[in-house]
């Protein structure tokens, strides 16, 4: 997956900051990375805020331990314009839990448009075509949302039970009329079940803008979405 990662801080006490787009869709993904002895899990919503002032942005989160890594991660899910005002803040802060972080990003808007090349050749390994990449002038978009097609009543019995919840990443084939195919898991959510049946909805139940080219025609192309499943109560 294309990351953006900056190292912040030194020694013990570093923190990395890494911002993770959704294939030029409307998904972003902050990834805070650290040392840390807590190896629990935990979800809830975390407070993102810039020194401008306003109120702070609310997005969900998740966070646990890495075995293979050793390191504490916690995944922030949003969207790329909630971004908008750390082109120009100099502070950007943010709070998950108990934890408290403040950064001094630079130049993030023309990084994460650095990142731009590494998205075409993931889409290019995923069997789309570099020149239809390239003519598009739209990528394909859900109708009203991918949160739309998704409701309280779509949270497995088995996931529950488990006490399970996550967010998975899913691309799929949006084909010129608009239907989806061919939906797979490329960031799992920690749940299987979960997995399968954030595809399965999607597949079901996905009304999509096709993708469109800058001469004006739909054309089949692959998309992206993030969906968080949080348990009833959290």
């Amino acid at each position: 997956m294309c990351v953006l990662q900056r190292q912040f801080g030194g020694g013990d006490g570093a923190v990395y900051l890494g911002f993770r787009p959704g294939f030029f869709s409307e998904h972003m993904r902050i990834v805070l990375v650290r040392n840390s002895s807590d190896r629990g899990s935990s979800w809830g919503t975390a407070k993102l805020s810039f020194e401008d002032g306003a109120a702070p942005i609310k997005a969900p989160y998740s966070e646990g331990w890495v075995e293979k890594q050793h390191v504490r991660a916690t995944l922030i899910d949003l969207k790329v314009s909630d971004l908008v005002p750390l082109n120009q803040a100099g502070l950007f802060r943010i709070r998950v839990g108990k934890s408290d972080f403040l950064f001094a990003p630079e130049r993030v808007e023309a990084a994460l448009k650095a990142l731009e090349p590494c998205q075409k050749d993931l889409l290019v390994s995923w069997g789309m075509d570099k020149a239809t990449i390239d003519s598009i002038a739209t990528f394909a978009e859900p109708k009203g949302g991918i949160v739309s097609i998704f409701s309280s009543n779509d949270y497995p019995i088995a996931a529950i039970r488990k006490n399970e919840q996550g967010t998975a990443g899913v691309r799929y084939w949006v084909k010129k009329d608009g239907k989806v195919g061919d939906c797979k898991v490329v960031e799992p959510s920690g749940s299987a079940t979960l997995d399968s049946q954030t595809c399965a909805i999607i597949a079901k139940r996905g009304t999509f803008q096709p993708a469109i080219t800058k001469a004006g025609e739909a054309v089949d192309s692959i998309g992206f979405s993030r969906v968080h499943w949080l348990l009833p109560g959290n």
